[in-house]
Parts: C-alpha cells; sequence; structure tokens
C-alpha cells in the first residue's frame, strides 16, 4: 500500500482498513480458509491460496483481483557459500528450476504463477483468467530498506486498536 498510495496515505488507509479486519494472520493461506468454512466474509490473502480453497470444493470463494494490479512475492532457493555439500546443493537448484519439477505443482495444490517459461501452468488454474503481468510495479529495494520502519509506522498508526486481534507468535 506504501507503494501504491505513498506512505502518509497508506497508513490513513490501514487505520480506516483496520475497523473491517476480524484477525490478522500470521499463514498467508488463513483469510481463504477461514472464508471457506465461513468463520468470515473476506479474506485478503495470496490468490493461489484462495483457488487450492476453491478447489478443495469451498464454492462460496470468489477471488478479487485489484485493478490497479496486486503485490506479489518470489519464493526462492539458493545454495549458501559454504554449504557442506555444493555439488549436491547446484543438482537441487537445476532440479528445482526444471519444467519436470514446477509442473509439480498441479499435483501438490500449489497454484502459484510459474518462474519459468518452459513449463506449463497447472490446468486447474485456467478457469480463474489470472493475469501473472497485472502486478504493481515493486519496488524491492524499498521493501527491503524500510519494511521494519513500516511496520512500525502501522502499529504507530493503529494505536489501541493494534490489540489481540495480531496473530503473529
Amino acid at each position: 500500500m506504501v507503494q501504491l498510495k505513498g506512505h502518509d496515505e497508506a497508513m490513513k488507509y490501514f487505520v480506516e482498513l483496520d475497523k473491517n479486519i476480524a484477525q490478522y494472520t500470521k499463514s498467508g493461506s488463513g483469510p481463504s480458509k477461514k472464508v471457506g468454512i465461513g468463520e468470515c466474509v473476506i479474506g485478503i490473502g495470496f490468490l493461489h491460496d484462495g483457488i487450492t480453497q476453491i478447489l478443495s470444493g469451498y464454492d462460496n470463494i470468489a477471488l478479487v483481483i485489484p485493478s490497479e494490479g496486486t503485490s506479489f512475492e518470489i519464493g526462492a532457493t539458493a545454495i549458501f557459500d559454504g554449504c557442506a555439500h555444493p555439488n549436491a546443493a547446484k543438482l537441487w537448484i537445476e532440479y528445482a528450476l526444471s519444467p519436470e519439477c514446477v509442473e509439480l505443482a498441479d499435483d501438490a495444490e500449489s497454484y502459484q504463477f510459474l518462474v519459468i517459461n518452459s513449463a506449463k501452468q497447472p490446468a486447474a488454474v485456467e478457469p480463474f483468467g489470472l493475469d501473472p503481468n497485472n502486478v504493481i510495479d515493486y519496488d524491492f529495494e524499498d521493501a527491503k530498506n524500510n519494511t521494519t520502519q513500516y511496520v512500525t509506522d502501522f502499529f504507530d498508526a493503529l494505536g489501541e486498536a493494534a490489540d489481540s486481534r495480531f496473530k503473529t507468535e
């Protein structure tokens, strides 16, 4: 929100949004699960988690994607300098980035957008019409350098409203 609206407007937005939040979850899949079982009417979470719930039979879920685009995350894997088995680590990275491995996502009910062009997106997600290009122009440097401060600013903006609804432990 800071990147979309600017810092001060984002904090105002969060204060207003907070009035409608029953619980802040630590789990990214938590919101869609709570909507699926009827505990909440709206959940703010990852699209792929909503798809997983829908494909698991929760037909009371609909995906709503902001017209200005959505934020995103990048799942990563890495080889640490000085690791005990660098050759095995390299083989893992090569496998993890192969179409053979990436296409296992469908079997694992993992419906994130793919990171390699040579693999096929799971057919199960096609009906949802998701567009991997409908994302905001995310500034990773800003996030890296300022997220800790933004979180502090968020809690400061909420003041006393920052209560037991936060499930961060």
